[in-house]
């Protein structure tokens, strides 16, 4: 059963990033790249991940924000 509280971006512009999923729940982010990577984000506010899905450039936003938050590879 998928979870409700999590919302997917299919990114389709970039050229690094495939998708990336924001649990609303615990506020994390996980972020898969095209080359098969994951990584999973802690804290993100839900806001930023708004300001993150209604960017122009998604990846060039993520570029901006990921060093910001703990993070793992999963």
């Amino acid at each position: 059963m998928e979870n409700e509280n999590i919302e997917t971006i299919q990114v389709s512009n970039s050229s690094m990033i495939s998708t990336i999923d924001y649990d609303n729940d615990s506020k994390e982010m996980t972020v898969t790249f095209k080359n098969g990577n994951q990584y999973k984000y802690f804290d993100v506010p839900r806001e930023e991940f708004e300001a993150l899905r209604q960017s122009e450039s998604i990846g060039s936003y993520f570029n901006k924000i990921k060093s910001k938050y703990q993070f793992e590879k999963i």
